[in-house]
């Protein structure tokens, strides 16, 4: 494996020659796609050059100095890869990864259920073999981006005559198709960042069950396994989440990134992430039925006035240390029990006091 100064000066050397703002992101992401440089901690027989993290950020730092746009960020380049690795057909790892890496595709997760709180194993939703195809008929909940994704995550069930854990198969979803219906859930502040999606029908293909049938709970294990690193922004490339025109120049959204980082730099920006973040940790208590537990109810005006900070300029060092204690208690809330929540909920209140 190339040292850390040998690989430097090989990055350097690429992307002085290569970048090129005048592309389109299109022309750009198959580039660096095609010379293994967009996504180098990936395996080297797709595309990356099998590069440990500290390494692959020396790559990163190279695109930066020059000013080249990243390639896409999102769950899909950071999460569904490592599954595609452990679960995928080649012909799935080939066809997803340059679909997200230069096609645009984007994808969400459809896991969670209605009346299954944080059991993933209790999903209700049905998947029923039809030929070459799979017809699925249930609803998830809390899924971001579920209005604009190419295709969801989907964990169904296959088999009803089996233990929970084993009747469970995962698939990778066309979202835009007659049989799916997506409904915005809005939130206490007005917003609808997630989404209800409802499946009448719905069809997959056979060729995109991810892994064997009725082995989804392997693979759901392996997502559950990165998916606390896809909040690390170590774990993406540093490109653009969600979709972008591909045929828009390079150099616009070169431009675009960089007034949107500015405007997170900002307090107004800051305090609107701090806001989302607590947004959410309040909607994993609503997933999981836990207002109405003791001591739950004393919480909510805490929740409301924090929801408001948008508003409020805030230092950087703060607001990092304020997300870090919110995302530490994410494992803990899917552990949750009633009695336990406001123990909880007061040891984050003391730790956000302390941050502040």
């Amino acid at each position: 494996m190339a040292t850390e100064d040998t690989l430097r000066d090989e990055a350097r050397s690429w992307y002085e020659a290569n970048w090129d703002p005048d592309l389109t992101v299109g022309e750009w992401f198959r580039r660096m796609m095609e010379d293994r440089w967009a996504y180098p901690g990936w395996p080297e027989q797709w595309w990356g050059r099998g590069l440990p993290t500290p390494l692959a950020k020396v790559v990163r730092e190279e695109r930066r100095r020059v000013g080249a746009l990243g390639p896409p960020s999102g769950i899909g380049p950071s999460l569904l890869s490592h599954m595609l690795f452990a679960h995928g057909t080649d012909d799935q790892t080939r066809r997803y990864l340059w679909g997200m890496a230069v096609e645009g595709w984007v994808t969400c997760q459809m896991l969670s259920e209605p009346d299954a709180g944080s059991d993933l194993a209790g999903v209700r939703t049905r998947a029923v073999r039809d030929g070459d195809e799979w017809v699925v008929t249930g609803s998830k909940i809390w899924t971001s981006n579920a209005d604009v994704v190419d295709f969801g995550m989907l964990l169904a069930r296959t088999d009803w005559d089996v233990p929970k854990h084993a009747g469970l198969t995962f698939f990778l979803i066309r979202r835009e198709q007659p049989g799916i219906e997506v409904r915005p859930l809005r939130q206490m502040t007005g917003d609808a960042k997630f989404n209800q999606v409802f499946f009448d029908e719905a069809r997959v293909a056979a060729d995109d069950v991810l892994g064997p049938v009725g082995g989804g709970w392997a693979v759901n294990r392996t997502f559950l396994a990165h998916e606390k690193n896809s909040f690390n922004p170590a774990a993406h490339e540093g490109g653009p989440f969600g979709r972008v025109p591909l045929d828009r120049p390079v150099h616009e959204v070169v431009e675009a990134e960089r007034r949107r980082l500015s405007a997170g730099a900002s307090g107004r920006g800051i305090g609107k992430t701090l806001s989302e973040q607590v947004v959410l940790f309040v909607q994993a208590l609503r997933q999981l039925d836990l207002f109405k537990a003791p001591g739950v109810a004393e919480t909510l005006d805490w929740a409301a006035a924090l929801s408001e900070l948008d508003a409020v300029a805030l230092d950087p060092a703060t607001v990092s240390d304020t997300l870090g204690v919110l995302l530490k208690y994410q494992d803990d809330i899917a552990r949750l029990e009633g009695s336990k929540v406001k123990e909880l909920l007061d040891e984050v209140k003391a730790d956000l006091r302390a941050a502040e």
